[in-house]
């Protein structure tokens, strides 16, 4: 009877393990398909003191993973481009462009001028609700990645997006809290074909 009782037991711990292995199987494959369409973001922290790297896919689903190295890419830096102004009948805040005072440039400092293609997404950024600080684009495999930073009462938060060349619009891709965007790298397939409008 006990030796009965005994194989009993060993058989429900077997049939238990081969459940739950079946369940972290099938959770592992669907969090793989997930991440079909994404692309790898590296980012730093405002402090300086420890760099992240991530997976995010094209519903903003994100992940951290180990490191790995970013694609060669282009960095244009806005610096005293934008003036923002309360508007006195809506109370929203409006963001200006400032040609006279804007500066932009490389990461190596060399001043940079404006094509059609950054110029569309320079108008395109005034469009946001918040108080821009900062604008940085990344052009990675000739496709651009603006990061638009904005100054909130408790932290500092940066906005990741992908610019659609063709219908020449932003996607917005994710949302970073006091860290900063410093590298890219894309999968073989560009996951923002049909990007969306998006001014959130």
């Amino acid at each position: 009877m006990k030796k009965n009782i005994k194989k009993i037991i060993i058989i429900i711990i077997i049939i238990g393990l081969i459940a739950l292995a079946m369940i972290t199987s099938l959770k592992e494959d669907k969090e793989d398909k997930d991440f079909i369409n994404s692309i790898f973001v590296i980012t730093e922290n405002d402090s300086h003191d420890g760099v992240n790297y991530y997976e995010i896919n094209n519903n903003g689903k994100i992940k951290e993973i180990n490191n790995f190295n970013k694609d060669k890419q282009e960095k244009y830096i806005f610096n005293n481009c934008f003036i923002s102004n309360i508007d006195i009948d809506s109370g929203k805040i409006l963001n200006e462009y400032k040609e006279d005072t804007c500066k932009i440039t490389d990461e190596l400092n060399n001043n940079i001028s404006l094509d059609d293609t950054l110029k569309d997404i320079v108008n395109k950024t005034t469009n946001y609700v918040n108080q821009i600080t900062n604008l940085t684009i990344y052009k990675v495999n000739n496709h651009y990645y603006p990061t638009i930073s904005f100054k909130l009462s408790t932290h500092n938060s940066y906005k990741l997006y992908y610019y659609d060349t063709f219908n020449k619009k932003l996607k917005h891709i994710y949302t970073f809290n006091d860290k900063y965007v410093i590298g890219i790298k894309e999968k073989d397939k560009l996951i923002f074909e049909e990007a969306q409008n998006d001014n959130s």
